[in-house]
């Protein structure tokens, strides 16, 4: 008898309900932000955190949603993530995602923070 191996979950994921339509591929460059590509080691919190954003609103910007299988489908399918979470609800940004890219808003306090500045994160639900 062959071991059993352990099955790791995969997001769920649904295609995003603009009537119908995903948002262009370059839509967050289209609204004119600022194109990051995030390490292995950050996630929305970190990133939101490094340019002084809520994390709904940079989540936001990027899919113009915020429902978390709709995210998922534009994080695989947009921005190529292939690593999942621990939990498997979510992929994650990594050098393995082809283009790998997010878009920075351009609204004020978006400018990378100071890491030095002491200022606390803001805290959002993601």
């Amino acid at each position: 008898m062959a071991p059993a191996t352990k099955y790791k979950a995969r997001p769920i994921e649904r295609p995003p309900s603009h009537n119908g339509v995903p948002l262009p591929r370059n839509w967050g460059a289209i609204q004119g932000g600022m194109a990051y590509r995030p390490d292995d080691h950050e996630d929305w919190a970190s990133v939101a955190y490094k340019f002084g954003v809520r994390i709904g609103d940079l989540i936001y910007f990027n899919f113009k949603t915020d429902r978390l299988d709709e995210v998922n489908w534009y994080l695989r399918h947009y921005t190529g993530c292939v690593k999942v979470n621990e939990q498997g609800t979510s992929w994650m940004f990594g050098h393995g995602a082809s283009p790998g890219v997010i878009y920075i808003p351009p609204w004020p306090g978006a400018e990378a923070a100071d890491a030095d500045s002491g200022e606390e994160p803001r805290s959002d639900a993601e």
